[in-house]
């Protein structure tokens, strides 16, 4: 059987179709964590009237997002977190200061290892509430696959920045 030319352009044009959506979709372990730390961010912001119920609810799943041994170094402010209870405690005290709360994470740059059990998100976090109130931060997010679950091992906040990203 002979290939003919038109064939050959339409194989070439599919298999580049397939790279590009591969490229722009990544991997399935790379949406998985995207989607996590969507998640995360849905968890952490808070609406003007939220219940103090329904932010604990929030609070409570946002810390079965972290695996169970877990590290939070915020070495600007010299402060550790080390496990879940401890994160409740931290975040619902935060959330209790605040009328609103929005974050999001910018200049992702995330790269999971070869073996797929592990991955290094570095990122901006840009925080604001109650109005005019914002904070950024440069962040590494240490993320480890267990079971099927990808769930945050590790955060380091590496800097305060400048200007928030919002």
């Amino acid at each position: 059987m002979r290939i003919r030319g038109s064939h050959l352009l339409w194989g070439a044009l599919a298999v580049a179709v397939v790279a590009w959506a591969v490229s722009r979709l990544g991997s399935d372990d790379t949406r998985r964590i995207r989607q996590r730390l969507g998640e995360v961010e849905r968890l952490i912001e808070k609406a003007e009237g939220e219940s103090n119920l329904a932010g604990a609810g929030k609070v409570r799943r946002l810390g079965e997002l972290f695996a169970p041994e877990l590290e939070i170094l915020i070495e600007p402010y010299s402060e550790q977190v080390s496990d879940r209870s401890e994160l409740r405690r931290v975040v619902m005290g935060y959330r209790s200061r605040a009328a609103t709360i929005a974050v999001a994470f910018r200049d992702r740059e995330l790269e999971v290892d070869a073996g797929g059990r592990r991955a290094r998100l570095d990122a901006v976090a840009a925080v604001s509430g109650d109005g005019d109130r914002r904070e950024s931060y440069r962040v590494a997010i240490d993320w480890e696959k267990l079971g099927d679950e990808w769930l945050i091992r590790r955060i380091d906040v590496l800097e305060v920045l400048g200007d928030p990203l919002f």
